[in-house]
Formats: structure tokens, C-alpha cells, sequence
């Protein structure tokens, strides 16, 4: 396969999640006050509580509270954060296309791809470095890929993938690179050979919406690897697993082998607890990514049981009833990732497993109401009652405090993308407008 011809691998190719990240659309954008009532185009589609924007342009949010919208008709596209009068333009790309970004970060700056090159956007300027920056930092006697591929970010660096061809044994031979360009000055401070093939076998999947990641994963034929994105380095590889059977939390790391689960240190390699797990797989508010926020937990459903890492040991909670995005049976306790839940009529009973939080009780829209799965195990719960073509309702709830955040009726499409600090974005079943809702700052 030549460099021009690497696969879309973002996309998953299983576990079809209910809340899931990247929401398209066109129009104009108005800003709104937090508290306030937003219809949509279509009168019967409301969204109230905690709304910071209703808007009818594409939309897209990351963590901290940021969020861009596009502009038309001359208007300039925009990063602003809720609850603050932080804001800045952001001009279009050299391409002249609009700047869409592919990846919000925690401090609001603007990561989007143009083609062969990263750019790297903040209020104070633009850092790039294209596929010719990535082949030099790799080595000699390498053609550069046609395009590159982001695959998430670190503290310090976006990190890329390329497909470039290897000509330093004579023979020209396609490898994929994961590359580190630094955020604040746009070199590539890493170049690391992850695989001798560009085949759609070997998947790496963005992370959205989540703070800092400090390894990503590679899925090639034969192992996974986890990579230090601080450094390019391979922490660790696993033989025989694919990618949605790790998930990594920190410097930790939860893999399902069969019928058990482990707890292994990523530093040093280590199995820190290992339980017996029937039929194992990832938490259900663990996304195909396999990234975990601070704010969320390592958990592992199993036939009887669940598991759920708290950083010294594996805890017992109970199974996940039967199935994700599914009613939930009166009276029985059932685990949703960390999340222990309990409903009572239209009262949902909330116990954290690892007792960090509050009890909570979530007063639901009705008995059919369902926890959306693949939230990214942070702040907000989400309630959704479902029909055949769209989601009729949506609730947000803060799971720290117990309150509402926001309520959603009329006709609405069944995502909903969630960031683990409290924010989401909600959208009408028409695609045509987007609320950015979310916790008080």
C-alpha cells in the first residue's frame, strides 16, 4: 500500500455506542444565556436548564468548558469557553478551507488537519508541521505520506500517524509512524515505527473530548501497543488481544483476557490485581478509544459481576442486567462502568462503587428511560427515552451535586457528545441545531 492510500481508522468497527462524538452541521450560530429555554427549527424540540449556546452551525466541544462554532456569511469561526468572556477567532486554513477543528484541548487550543499538515491554533498564533517534518524526524532515505491522521493529544504534543515508504535496506517498504509535534512550537519531537505496514489492520482511534492522554493505542495483526505520547516510547505490547480489549487510565491500565480481568501498571509492566471475569469485556462507558479521564474508572462487566479499578484493587460491583441502552428492571441493582443503579418506579438510585461521590437519587422522564452507554465516565448521567428514528427525550444530571443540568424533549438525534468535566453537546433529530449545555463554572 503506498503512503496516499492509509485507511479512515477512526471510525469503530464495533460496539456501536448511543452517546458518541462527531456532530456535523450548516447554519448560523446565536449565543444564549445560561437557563434559558431554546427551541429548535422545528417548535416541538426543546432544551432547557443550563444552555450556554443554541446554534445552527456546526458545533464541536472539548473538555474545559470550550467549544467552537463555525461562522457564515462572512462571520469568523470562534473557540469560547462557558461560563467565561474567554474567546478568539479562528482564521481559515491555507487551504482556505474553514478551520473545523478536529481536536479541542483543555486549554482551548484548536488541533485540525489541512490536508498533509497539522496545525496547531491557539489566540496567540498557528504552529504546522506537515508528512515532511514527521519522514525527516523519522530518519534517512524516507519518502513522505501524501497525508497525516490525528490521533489525539498529550499535555505537550498532538500526535499524528503517517504511512511513509522505507527505502534504507534498498528495498522500499511502507511503514506507519506515530509522530509528536510539539504544541507549543510545532516541531516533531518524536518519530516511532509502529508497524511495517500502512493495511487497514493496523487501527489507532481518536480520543475526543478528553483532557491529556498519556498513551495511545495500536492495533496491528499480530499485538497492541500502548505508546507514551510524551516520548513515542512503546510501554507495552500484548499478544493475542485487540484494540478494544485495553483500556488505559492514567499511567494504569485494564485488559480483558478471556475470562478474567487484570490491573497492570503501564510504568512498569506489572499485573497489580487480576480477578476471574466470565465472558470479559470494557465497561460500558469505556469508548472504542479506550480512554478513561481522571474523573472516570477502569471497570470490566463480566456474567455475574463487574469490576471496577480503584487504583489499589479491583472492586466487586454487580452485572450490567442484561445488555447497555437497555430498560432498566425495577428494583434490581445493576452496574453502568462505576456506577452502581437501582430503579424504584421513576427514581433512579445512584451508588458509586468506589464511594467518591455521593449517593444520589435522579428522578427519570419515565420507566423506559435508558443510561446512554459510552459516556466518557465523568460528571454527567445521561437518561434517554428512544424511539425508532430519534431520541425523545434527554436528561443531564450532575452526578457531584445531584442536579439537573439540562432537559431535552421534541425530536432529537440519539447522540449526544459528553465530556467527562460536565459538558455536552445536543442535537435535534434534523441535524440542524446544537446546544451546548453543561455544570455552573
Amino acid at each position: 500500500m503506498s503512503p496516499h492510500e492509509i485507511a479512515d481508522l477512526t471510525t469503530p468497527r464495533s460496539k456501536t455506542p448511543f452517546v458518541v462524538a462527531g456532530v456535523l452541521a450548516a447554519g448560523v450560530a446565536v449565543a444564549a444565556t445560561a437557563g434559558l429555554a431554546w427551541r429548535a427549527l422545528d417548535p416541538t424540540t426543546e432544551v432547557t436548564g443550563q444552555v450556554a449556546l443554541t446554534s445552527e452551525a456546526l458545533v464541536r466541544i472539548g473538555p474545559g468548558g470550550w467549544y467552537y462554532e463555525s461562522g457564515r456569511r462572512g462571520a469568523p469561526d470562534l473557540v469560547r469557553q462557558v461560563g467565561t468572556d474567554a474567546s478568539w477567532e479562528v482564521p481559515e486554513m491555507e487551504s482556505g478551507l474553514s478551520a473545523t477543528p478536529d481536536l479541542l484541548t483543555e486549554d482551548g487550543t484548536v488541533l485540525l488537519l489541512d490536508g498533509d499538515a497539522v496545525e496547531i491554533r491557539t489566540a496567540d498564533g498557528t504552529q504546522r508541521a506537515d508528512v515532511r517534518d514527521v519522514a525527516q524526524a523519522y530518519g534517512e532515505d524516507l519518502w513522505p505520506g501524501e497525508r497525516l491522521e490525528l490521533v489525539g493529544a498529550s499535555a505537550t504534543h498532538a500526535v499524528v500517524r503517517s504511512c511513509l515508504t522505507d527505502e534504507s535496506d534498498g528495498a522500499a517498504q511502507d511503514v506507519t509512524v506515530l509522530a509528536g509535534v510539539a504544541l507549543d512550537d510545532g516541531d516533531v519531537s518524536w518519530a516511532t515505527r509502529v508497524a511495517a505496514s500502512c493495511d487497514p489492520e493496523v487501527a489507532t482511534y481518536k480520543a475526543r473530548h478528553v483532557p491529556a492522554q498519556r498513551y495511545t493505542f495500536v492495533e496491528t495483526p499480530d499485538e497492541v501497543l500502548a505508546v507514551d505520547l510524551s516520548d513515542g516510547d512503546v510501554a507495552q505490547r500484548w499478544r493475542g488481544l485487540e484494540i478494544h480489549d485495553v483500556a488505559v487510565r492514567g499511567d494504569d491500565a485494564l485488559v480483558t483476557v478471556g475470562d478474567r480481568v487484570r490491573a497492570i501498571s503501564l510504568r512498569s509492566g506489572r499485573t497489580l490485581d487480576e480477578q476471574e471475569c466470565r465472558v470479559a469485556s470494557l465497561g460500558d462507558d469505556i469508548g472504542i478509544d479506550g480512554q478513561v479521564s481522571e474523573l472516570g474508572a477502569l471497570s470490566a462487566g463480566c456474567m455475574e459481576r463487574s469490576w471496577v479499578w480503584d487504583g489499589e484493587q479491583l472492586v466487586e460491583g454487580p452485572d450490567d442486567g442484561g445488555g447497555i441502552n437497555e430498560p432498566l428492571s425495577e428494583g434490581r441493582e445493576v452496574a453502568r462502568g462505576r456506577l452502581a443503579l437501582t430503579r424504584e418506579g421513576t427514581t433512579l438510585h445512584v451508588r458509586d462503587l468506589l464511594g467518591e461521590r455521593p449517593d444520589q437519587e435522579v428522578a427519570m422522564q419515565s420507566e423506559d428511560a435508558v443510561v446512554a452507554a459510552y459516556q466518557p465516565g465523568g460528571r454527567l448521567l445521561v437518561l434517554a427515552e428512544v424511539g425508532d428514528d430519534h431520541a425523545s427525550s434527554m436528561r443531564l444530571v450532575d452526578l457531584q451535586t445531584g442536579d439537573l443540568v439540562a432537559d431535552a424533549t421534541g425530536r432529537l438525534d440519539f447522540s449526544a457528545d459528553v465530556t467527562p468535566d460536565g459538558y455536552a453537546l445536543v442535537e435535534s433529530a434534523d441535524h440542524e441545531t446544537h446546544w451546548v449545555v453543561g455544570v455552573a463554572r
